[in-house]
Formats: C-alpha cells, sequence, structure tokens
C-alpha cells in the first residue's frame, strides 16, 4: 500500500496533478488531525502506525469502552489505501481511525444505505 514520495512514482500521476512536492515546502500537515472513518488500518504499515493518535472500531460494539479498545484491523484494504494516500500528501498530520465498515457489512447492507436515492 504504502510507497515513499520518489522524483516519478509509476502509477501515482495524482500526485503529480494535485503538486504534492510543492505543497510539501508550504505545508505537510504538521498540528492537523484527520479522522479516516473506513474499514479499518492495517497497522503493519510503520509509516501510517506512526501516525496513529487515537482509533475506535464501531463494527465490534464489545470494544467501544476506553478499557476495551481493539485495534480496528483493516481485513479489506479500503482504509489502509486512503491512509497511504493522506500519509503521502500530509505526512506530519496525525491520523484518527474510526472503523464503520467490513467487507461483510458492505455485502449485508441494502445499497440503497450506500447510495443517493435517483
Amino acid at each position: 500500500y504504502f510507497r515513499p514520495m520518489e522524483t516519478r512514482v509509476r502509477g501515482q500521476w495524482a500526485f503529480d496533478e494535485l503538486k504534492v512536492k510543492r505543497a510539501h515546502s508550504l505545508s505537510k500537515g504538521k498540528g492537523i488531525k484527520l479522522a479516516i472513518v473506513d474499514t479499518g488500518i492495517d497497522s503493519s504499515i510503520n509509516e501510517i502506525r506512526m501516525r496513529i493518535l487515537k482509533y475506535m472500531d464501531f463494527i465490534d460494539a464489545s470494544t467501544l469502552s476506553a478499557d476495551k479498545k481493539k485495534f480496528p484491523f483493516d481485513w479489506e484494504g479500503h482504509g489502509t489505501s486512503i491512509a497511504s494516500v493522506i500519509v503521502q500528501v500530509a505526512p506530519e498530520a496525525e491520523l484518527l481511525i474510526v472503523k464503520i465498515s467490513d467487507n461483510e457489512t458492505m455485502k449485508t447492507v441494502p445499497p440503497s444505505r450506500w447510495a443517493r436515492s435517483i
């Protein structure tokens, strides 16, 4: 998932379009807290793990008390992908991880809940 910024990162043309390196001359996100409300995070990726300030897993209701926090591991991959982009764009920002869905809930929740009605 995570690839450090290089002169040219193959397949990540959006970073060139967004002028991320130029933006880094102004800010790298220091003092910013970003919430990633998604499928959790793969904490084995050091660049992401070291930026995590707090986390909460709303999928497993038994872990909602402050003394029994279970890390919201990302079995699906989407939250980790989003965190990888954020860490590259704002490498000094702190992350708040909130797991609200996983592969199972995405399959069982009616599509009308995720999509806007026409």
